[in-house]
């Protein structure tokens, strides 16, 4: 136990540490201003506050409206520093919650967790999707660990109503933080229905246990889609789901690019096809397992900002195949014969990671004077100038500054 617990203690040290970087994301401070309005009215905004553009028009971020006054009141109780832990504290919830899958691998495990973090660090912004990305590791684990019982024994009725309602209260929660994101939730709910109905069409089991299971996973299926209507943006969550995937004005946002090929073939595709081997090698609810990389990896192609939900799925489907692989097991056995050393060689190469990652940081963000606590915007200077001026009504400015601004 002393071991595992030395070895998760570096992942949330090196978690956090790879989230130390300044606020560089202009959306962060209207939705901190957003979330201001919101409480202090104690109202939800609904016409466009900001833009003179849109005067008039609906307020376009409805769907987000409690991240944005999670945002203000971290903000206003403790500044940038909170913001900036707030982001370290999530990416190191959402990696220990990926080890949670197998936690016995975990020393073995977290190092390549840590390098799919390090390398997707750009999308650890502190925004919505910052809480998507914790939602949809703990969707992975909730799922595989259902699963994973299901293979010990049939589900008793108290614990398919407590796997119910976790689904249900983190699909009510996920979209009142990040509106249509929730859909993600909805898409883990499918693969496992569709896994039950292969269950049920190969006759793996006893029938009638096997067709209550499907039967109750239909439920939670329609459940899960039903919960996306549980936010004040109710059918235009939909909506929302067409806009970001056929608007014609999406493509000129960066985050909603694609990835370029080269960067995809060396950050992402790596994860997709280890995660595909091992659904090949281990066969384990594959149909869930393959229905999820299909659809997120097709999803990855699509925009930057689904990447890192790619690479994370690729990691929880890697640590719950790895977690059943014969192979794999004896292994693992064969270094636990000497736990406090196994698990001193785990920790000692986690240390070898931070060390490759702060070499890189010294000719990256340390060079760019981006990293640790603070704000890294350079419109900064240009507010601080309008406000000693007295400068008041409408200002032109550019889409990436407007959010500071």
């Amino acid at each position: 136990m002393l071991g595992i617990f030395v070895v998760l203690a570096s992942v949330l040290g090196i978690t956090i540490y790879i989230s130390l970087f300044k606020l560089i994301d202009n959306d962060f401070w209207w939705h901190v201003k957003a979330g201001e309005i919101m409480w202090k009215t104690q109202s939800l905004i609904h016409t466009e506050p900001f833009s003179y553009v849109l005067t008039g028009k609906p307020y376009g971020a409805l769907h987000e409206w409690l991240s944005q006054i999670i945002f203000y009141l971290i903000f206003h109780a403790t500044g940038v520093t909170g913001a900036i832990l707030l982001r370290g504290i999530a990416s190191a919830a959402a990696a220990l919650v990926l080890l949670s899958i197998d936690f016995k691998s975990a020393f073995l495990t977290a190092p390549l967790v840590i390098i799919g973090l390090y390398l997707h660090r750009p999308s650890l912004m502190v925004r919505p999707q910052l809480f998507t990305i914790v939602l949809l590791c703990l969707s992975m684990a909730m799922m595989f660990g259902y699963v994973r019982n299901r293979e010990r024994s049939v589900a008793t009725r108290r614990e398919r109503r407590t796997f119910f309602l976790c689904i249900l209260f983190m699909q009510m929660l996920w979209v009142n933080l990040h509106g249509a994101s929730a859909i993600f939730g909805v898409l883990s709910t499918l693969a496992l229905f569709l896994q039950g109905l292969y269950d049920w069409y190969r006759k793996n089991g006893d029938q009638a246990d096997t067709m209550r299971e499907l039967r109750f996973r239909a439920v939670l299926l329609g459940t899960a889609f039903l919960a996306m209507l549980a936010s004040p943006n109710l059918f235009k969550t939909f909506f929302d789901l067409y806009m970001h995937r056929f608007d014609a004005t999406i493509p000129l946002v960066r985050e909603w690019m694609p990835l370029i090929w080269h960067d995809y073939a060396t950050d992402v595709l790596p994860f997709g096809i280890a995660a595909a081997i091992m659904v090949l090698l281990q066969r384990r609810a594959w149909v869930l397992c393959t229905t999820l990389l299909i659809i997120m990896g097709l999803l990855s192609r699509t925009a930057y900002r689904h990447c890192i939900l790619f690479v994370l799925l690729c990691l929880g489907i890697i640590i719950f195949q790895l977690s059943a692989y014969p192979p794999w097991l004896r292994l693992r056995s064969r270094i636990l014969h000497f736990p406090l050393l196994a698990h001193l060689v785990g920790v000692l190469l986690l240390l070898l990671l931070w060390w490759q990652f702060y070499q890189a940081d010294l000719r990256g963000v340390y060079k760019t004077n981006d990293a640790g606590f603070g704000i890294g915007i350079p419109v900064k200077g240009a507010v601080e100038f309008a406000e000693r001026e007295g400068l008041n009504g409408t200002l032109f400015n550019t889409y990436n500054q407007g959010g500071y601004i």
